[in-house]
């Protein structure tokens, strides 16, 4: 598929958020809404079996999806379980339509070499996330206790983000004016630097004090031509502004994460059999 986000997972999210609104909720609740049986659903979640395109859109119905979820739910079903190649491709082709026309109609920022400068603090960027919340307020002092950082850096980062027009106050709440908001391209200063530093070492904090239900370290160690580079890089890029589009979604998010992909080279550059015989 071109994403990695399915209907199994749209699915899973929203089982998840209502075991969230109540402990008491369960699978077979879940089933019973859904309009299939218990089994059938456990099934399906895990992978193995799919859905019928008529199932499909009868779940999609039940879970008040708008139209356009409603379309990928859809064509995620006939991408994977349709009978017939040619309808699987017809799927697959209506996908990436819909992951392009959503991609272009993002409201999306580029920070300029010297905007990024002075919001480069790994807070900053997690105080648009938080305001994006129904329930964040006006002051600065409840972003500050949110992510544990004093009331004067909270203050600060949200007067900065004002003035490079990125935030704006209406109705006495803050509202982010874009969906994206891109680094400069191909800046490698010493601000960005700093910047994925900092979630390193963030990254290295959450691996030991935060239970593993919470998180997620992964990785791939895989032989690549350098030549792959700019595909790789292009293709992860696309994966992260589809995910955030999707996660940013969810109304009852509760807690800022941080997703951070690192890809480089682990061999020798300057290695080569002919200088380096084995004997």
């Amino acid at each position: 598929m071109p994403a990695e986000i399915t209907y199994r997972n749209i699915l899973q999210e929203e089982l998840e958020k209502r075991l969230r609104r109540n402990p008491q909720y369960s699978l077979r609740s879940f089933a019973k809404d859904l309009g299939v049986s218990n089994a059938l659903l456990s099934d399906v979640l895990r992978g193995k079996c799919g859905l019928s395109l008529k199932r499909a859109i009868t779940i999609s119905d039940r879970l008040g999806m708008s139209h356009q979820r409603k379309e990928w739910f859809c064509s995620s079903v006939e991408s994977l379980h349709a009978r017939s190649q040619g309808r699987k491709t017809i799927a697959l082709a209506r996908l990436k339509k819909l992951i392009e026309s959503k991609a272009s109609n993002v409201r999306m920022k580029s920070l300029s070499h010297e905007e990024f400068s002075v919001v480069s603090e790994w807070y900053a960027f997690a105080i648009l996330e938080l305001m994006k919340m129904k329930e964040a307020p006006a002051d600065p002092r409840w972003f500050a206790r949110r992510l544990n950082i004093s009331d004067y850096l909270a203050k600060s980062a949200i007067e900065r983000f004002t003035k490079m027009n990125v935030i704006e106050m209406r109705n006495g709440r803050w509202h982010v004016l874009s969906e994206v908001i891109e680094t400069p391209v191909n800046f490698s200063g010493e601000a960005i630097r700093h910047h994925h530093d900092q979630f390193l070492q963030l990254s290295i904090q959450a691996l030991y004090s935060q239970p593993k239900e919470e998180r997620d370290f992964r990785g791939l160690t895989i032989k690549c031509n350098k030549s792959s580079i700019e595909s790789v890089r292009s293709r992860l890029k696309q994966f992260l502004i589809e995910l955030d589009l999707e996660l940013s979604q969810d109304p009852e998010a509760d807690h800022v994460y941080r997703l951070s992909t690192q890809f480089f080279r682990l061999t020798d550059e300057k290695f080569s059999f002919q200088n380096n015989p084995i004997k």
